[in-house]
């Protein structure tokens, strides 16, 4: 096997010698080559990795103005309903103190008065 493989390589013109460094130069042109398809690899995967978490961020900055925006809509609600207590308030106020003008308090209840709580209480309830 030798001498077939002797008589090869002087029908091409190797040398044993210059065999092994044509060998070696196959090699290292392999593993260049290796290496640069896993850097290309590599570098797709980071820029998938960056994509996904960019978009994370994004939803999270969505979510964040939503919580922010049912916020301010909670704060005007509270706004308005301590402002429709506070009217509420001075109008009962202001109706105990007609009640008390009255000359007999113990039945000063009228049917306008009837009237206008049955008003007032189905009012509050929408």
């Amino acid at each position: 096997m030798m001498a077939f493989a002797r008589l090869a390589l002087g029908a091409v013109g190797l040398s044993p010698a210059s065999l092994l460094v044509y060998g070696a130069i196959a090699a290292a042109a392999l593993v260049g080559v290796g290496g640069v398809w896993k850097a290309g690899y590599n570098y797709a995967q980071r820029k998938c990795e960056v994509a996904a978490l960019q978009s994370q961020i994004a939803a999270k900055d969505i979510d964040l103005a939503a919580a922010e925006n049912a916020a301010r809509e909670a704060e005007a609600a509270r706004v308005a309903s301590e402002a429709a207590a506070i009217e509420d308030r001075r109008k009962v106020e202001e109706y105990a103190e007609a009640l008390k003008a009255r000359p007999n308090s113990a039945c000063a209840l009228t049917g306008d008065d009837l009237r206008f709580l049955r008003d007032d209480t189905r009012r509050r309830a929408r």
